[in-house]
């Protein structure tokens, strides 16, 4: 009677190794769906390979032994390449394709017949299950401890708001869109550090209706702390006991995004939740009633490391898997496209809707040019750092704000045309551009389009009240406004404010 141990079960559990490996050590950085194509594939192919050695070697176990070897070498590959590329031995360069694919076929015929002298590789064959199976632990207890302490996260809880208890939708209530083009600075910065005049983009909003807060500054100098305070109507001190200065993470304020009191005020009020992905996480409201996400059959960036560190570098190095793939620079760019065609027909959905749309936009990688051609300037690397020359943020900067100005122009004018009744609109940029001084990247984009209503706006409104005048316009509120201040914030101490003073002078 066969034993467990008998059979190869090496096939299959090498199959998936080193997947999970890969998968375990970006644990955190990708989601583990994006391995699953993988590991099916793996799991397929080792199986009829297996399936076809069987029938040509007579030997299921001489079969596994050679199926295991060759993805041995086959997921090796990249890594030993990667270490030794460019290596010389003797003057001669061995750190190449041409030498190491040589080299591996040479292995390949060496191990097939070693294999097939081989008589009995019954303790081969139970070692290698033993091999396998302990080389798995690892992985899977990194991929499952993550699994379950996502399970068992802690919460962030914010303070308790009793001030959206009373609010309520009418019959005739707005939709309400929420747009954040991030870094998308004031005009006056925009002409100052990048000779950028975006009177056209401004004067075209004012003719839908928009009112532009002329002297707004952000609350906050970074995305996390800025949207915080925006989708909580509150400053950041103010929102619960974890938002202390002793506390150094960012957690809390990622999850004052994610479990927002704008988006539990409107699902109070039975509008539905409308979000889309934005290549951030903590931005991404996924429990949102309807959640768009680009898809793509193409290679994506965990395959595509995976590829790397296999034999699949060398076709990859090629260009014979470049229309196969896509990059980071073109998942940008698809992701923005596809999130500002589908924002324009949400108004067709039935009910009442609240839209959140984050687009990563001025914000580097630099993908667009001024008339929204594929134009990537690439970041600059220089002792393992990566970052912009100052000269070439400038230009990739000038032709993303070019660009997504007029789109999101063109977009919001599709939005009103579209809505059987003029929806709620409010554009603003998270903060400036990380390049210029702290105290001018406060100073941001910021457009209200309230229509019928009439409320009290003014050149210095801050994100901080937006949502307290659209409740107290609209929905019956009772929140009264907040002093307009902006605060600037050292990274590794998120939670300690230093106010800045906004010394912009309204025009008359």
């Amino acid at each position: 009677m066969q034993k467990l141990s008998d059979y190869p079960w090496h096939v299959l559990l090498f199959a998936v190794f080193p997947i999970l490996s890969l998968l375990a050590y970006n644990t955190g950085q990708v989601e583990y769906a994006a391995a699953n194509r993988s590991l099916v594939l793996s799991i397929i192919f080792s199986a009829l390979m297996w399936l076809v050695a069987t029938w040509i070697l007579r030997d299921w176990k001489k079969a596994g032994v050679l199926v295991t070897g060759i993805n041995i070498l086959f997921f090796s590959y990249g890594h030993i390449f990667t270490y030794l590329k460019g290596t010389e031995i003797a003057g001669v360069l061995v750190g190449r394709h041409q030498v190491f694919a040589i080299l591996w076929l040479a292995i390949f015929v060496g191990l097939c017949l070693w294999i097939r002298g081989r008589s009995d590789l019954q303790v081969l064959t139970s070692s290698l299950n033993l091999i396998t199976a302990l080389l798995l632990i690892f992985p899977l207890y990194t991929l499952i401890s993550f699994w379950y302490s996502n399970l068992n996260v802690h919460e962030t809880k914010l303070s308790e708001d009793r001030s959206t208890s009373n609010l309520e939708a009418s019959p005739d209530s707005p939709d309400v869109y929420f747009f954040i083009l991030d870094q998308y600075a004031r005009s006056d910065v925009l002409m100052q550090y990048f000779n950028y005049d975006n009177s056209a983009f401004i004067n075209g909003l004012k003719d839908l209706g928009f009112y532009i807060a002329s002297c707004s500054q952000s609350n906050y100098p970074y995305t996390t702390a800025s949207l915080a305070g925006a989708l909580n109507f509150d400053y950041i001190p103010a929102l619960g006991e974890e938002f202390k200065p002793e506390n150094k993470s960012f957690l809390a304020m990622q999850q004052a995004i994610k479990n927002n009191r704008v988006k539990a005020a409107f699902r109070q009020m039975g509008y539905q939740i409308i979000a889309f992905e934005t290549g951030y996480n903590f931005t991404e409201l996924e429990d949102a009633d309807i959640f768009y996400k680009l898809s793509s059959t193409k290679i994506n960036n965990f395959e595509a490391l995976l590829l790397r560190s296999s034999a699949l570098l060398i076709p990859m190095d090629l260009g014979w898997l470049d229309r196969y793939s896509l990059t980071d620079d073109e998942r940008k760019r698809e992701r923005i496209l596809f999130v500002l065609d589908q924002v324009e027909n949400v108004s067709s959905l039935p009910g009442k809707k609240f839209v959140f749309v984050h687009l990563a936009i001025p914000h580097p990688p630099f993908v667009f040019g001024p008339n929204g051609e594929e134009l990537v300037i690439q970041p600059h690397y220089e002792n393992g750092e990566t970052g912009y020359k100052r000269n070439d943020f400038r230009i990739g900067y000038h032709n993303q704000v070019i660009f997504i100005s007029s789109k999101i122009l063109n977009t919001v004018s599709k939005i009103i045309a579209k809505s059987s009744r003029t929806p709620v609109i409010i554009i603003q940029g998270d903060h400036g551009p990380i390049t210029i001084p702290n105290e001018k990247r406060m100073n941001i984009l910021n457009a209200y389009l309230f229509p019928e209503a009439k409320p009290d706006l003014f050149p210095t409104l801050t994100p901080v009240n937006n949502f307290r005048l659209v409740f107290d316009t609209y929905f019956n509120g009772s929140l009264p406004l907040l002093p307009d201040k902006s605060f600037y914030v050292d990274i590794t101490q998120p939670y300690v404010f230093d106010e800045m003073k906004n010394t912009c002078l309204p025009a008359k």
